[in-house]
């Protein structure tokens, strides 16, 4: 049996993390924090759990992805072709300005793709875990991690390509 109140204290920190940087949206993250050590528990009741936090942090990415879908399906409603919002004041460089606007639109596009590719490349590129942990993770071969990886590296790309193309001209200066 697991000593839940001792994983949700060693760990629930990593989960908020996690779910506010995907879901940049504080009652959204709350709720996602809960799902995801419901989750856990229902996934491990007769599991042995190596090591949580790798085990945590990705079930945390899938279900805020899955919690962005269902809120982009809802913005999607409306136009969301409008401006990405205007950046704060406070942006420390117009650097950081770019930056915070292409993640919002990646955010938004990951939404989009298959669930499997938006998992792995939000895992290896924001979450910066190593591909190792995600086969892990994901129960498949490091090989097919790269592939999800490259697919959607690739669709991400062409998506921005073709709807944002301001974002790809700067990111390439």
């Amino acid at each position: 049996m697991h000593d839940w109140q001792h994983i949700a204290e060693q760990h629930g920190p990593l989960v908020w993390q996690v779910a506010y940087r995907v879901l940049q949206n504080e009652e959204d993250a709350a709720d996602c924090h809960q799902e995801v050590f419901v989750d856990a528990m229902r996934r491990t009741a007769n599991d042995v759990i190596a090591d949580w936090a790798p085990f945590l942090r990705w079930l945390t990415v899938r279900r805020a992805l899955d919690r962005l879908r269902s809120r982009n399906r809802q913005l999607d409603r409306v136009d969301w072709k409008q401006p990405v919002e205007e950046v704060q004041a406070n942006a420390a460089t117009s650097c950081q300005a770019e930056w915070n606007e292409l993640i919002e639109v990646v955010r938004h596009e990951l939404s989009n793709i298959p669930p499997m590719q938006a998992q792995v490349f939000w895992l290896h590129c924001i979450e910066e875990a190593p591909i190792s942990d995600i086969a892990t993770q994901l129960d498949v071969s490091e090989n097919h991690v790269r592939v999800l990886l490259y697919r959607s590296r690739e669709r991400l790309r062409a998506t921005l390509k073709r709807d944002h193309p301001s974002l790809i001209e700067r990111q390439d200066r």
